[in-house]
């Protein structure tokens, strides 16, 4: 079904550095293949190559030989291989091409000419499958992050096509989703579909996985079976920079706030660093939080989780003055919108927005407060394992890298009260370390700091106090 020869890959803007290097790999029909290694090993890059955007849409130098469903990928463009490979991007929202989220649905299988009765067809069939009921005829861009990989999964499989690669799929997914997500795959597996993930959090493919490929640097390191993973060490697993094959449970105490109840509330302590009141929000006339208090401190590491759509993001952009909404205290004054936008710091759920300068550097020395030294933007790079990227464009990163340095940048912004938006929804293991020993010390700096998460793995090792927020 995939077979690639001597291949290596450089990009058009890279020429002399190959980010695929010597790959051999055969997947058979009806296999289910995990891609797994560190932040920018090459994992997306192999999964564009496999479904034709590489070399049709990004160029680049290609050498070797690649075959997919009896195609050569550098003979047959990005529309032809679309009929065979069916893609879901780690950002989702780059591959979406309505506003109406029933047409985004359809849109694959419209494309390829499906006639008006089978689309109907199918839409029944997809919407049954990926549970889409509540999402049908609403505008994309009032979707949370999860809720838009399910529309661009769900568009996917509407083109019915033989061939599935996934890039990231339960990176913006809570843990019911993951389970609804897992699910589906082994849906598609019984079905006899080849499918292919590129996964950092992987504990929900472990019963459907055939083999595991650990990439390297560009190189194939090693190709596992399903029981030889599993059988791997802890230790032997996250020297690999992987995450845990398991689930993860949190280890901390919950606070649950019902979204939608006025008594929602969460006194804190009497003298509150920070304090959020009758904070009541809605996307036209649809309710979304409805929170009567809430009090923190700083030197805190607060953890904010919950359910696709719930409201996490909302009440992200209400505290940093995004959205208007709540009485918001801090140190006891009243901060309006205005005053809020230089008071937070917020990394965004894309960090693709908060990219604007042409080399890493710069995009540090952007962010840094006035009496930033270099020693220390130097100190911050290294610490995320970006300094050898000082000279690159940010754009040029992998979606790893790209999280990394818009958090060193929010590092270097030296504000008080720090929002993270998924801030580890690309990061293996390692990194993922790397961030939260980052955050240990920045709470000892004074600061507040929250998170909004589905990483538990992350929480369990940085965060004090959980916050899960629930609209029932």
């Amino acid at each position: 079904m995939i077979k690639i020869e001597s291949l290596f890959f450089s990009y058009q803007n890279s020429p002399n550095e190959d980010v695929l290097k010597n790959i051999n790999l055969k997947v058979k029909a009806g296999e289910f293949v995990l891609l797994t290694g560190k932040s920018g090993c090459g994992k997306s890059t192999l999964l564009n190559m496999i479904s034709g955007i590489i070399p049709h849409h990004t160029l680049g130098n290609l050498r070797g030989r690649i075959f997919v469903d009896n195609k050569d990928v550098q003979k047959h463009g990005v529309q032809e291989m679309s009929l065979s490979v069916g893609s879901v991007f780690q950002n989702p929202k780059s591959q979406f091409f309505h506003l109406n989220t029933t047409d985004e649905v359809l849109f694959s299988a419209s494309n390829k000419g499906v006639p008006e009765l089978e689309l109907e067809n199918r839409l029944r069939e997809t919407t049954k499958l990926f549970n889409l009921t509540k999402l049908l005829h609403r505008n994309i861009f009032g979707l949370s992050g999860g809720e838009k990989q399910k529309i661009a999964c769900a568009s996917t499989y509407a083109g019915k096509p033989e061939i599935f690669v996934f890039d990231e799929p339960s990176a913006n997914l809570d843990q019911g989703a993951i389970d609804e997500l897992s699910g589906i795959l082994s849906s598609l597996k019984e079905k006899n579909h080849t499918i292919l993930v590129a996964e950092h959090r992987f504990f929900h493919l472990m019963d459907i996985v055939d083999k595991v490929i650990y990439m390297e640097s560009g190189e194939i390191k090693r190709v596992y079976q399903r029981e030889e993973f599993l059988s791997l060490s802890d230790q032997a697993r996250k020297a690999m920079g992987l995450r845990d094959v398991h689930r993860t449970e949190i280890k901390k105490e919950i606070l649950t706030l019902v979204t939608g109840d006025e008594s929602s509330n969460w006194a804190g302590s009497i003298n509150s660093d920070f304090e959020l009141k009758h904070l009541n929000y809605k996307y036209g006339k649809t309710p979304v939080i409805n929170i009567e208090h809430i009090a923190l401190n700083r030197e805190q590491v607060v953890a904010i989780i919950g359910k696709n759509g719930c409201g996490k993001s909302t009440l992200a952009h209400c505290l940093c003055g995004l959205k208007k909404g709540g009485l918001l205290l801090l140190n006891g004054k009243e901060y309006s919108e205005k005053k809020r936008l230089k008071a937070f710091e917020l990394v965004m759920q894309d960090v693709n927005h908060q990219l604007f300068t042409e080399s890493v550097m710069d995009e540090m020395l952007l962010a840094a407060s006035n009496d930033a030294l270099m020693e220390e933007i130097n100190k911050v790079l290294a610490e995320l394992d970006l300094l050898e990227y000082s000279a690159k464009h940010p754009m040029s990163l992998s979606g790893g890298q790209k999280q990394r340095l818009v958090i060193g940048a929010s590092i270097m912004a030296g504000k008080d009260y720090i929002i993270f938006d998924e801030p580890t929804s690309g990061l293996d293991y390692v990194h993922m370390e790397a961030f939260a020993e980052i955050i240990k010390i920045l709470k000892t700096k004074n600061k507040l700091i929250l998170i909004i998460t589905h990483d538990y793995e992350l929480i369990n090792l940085c965060c004090d106090r959980v916050i899960s927020l629930s609209d029932n």
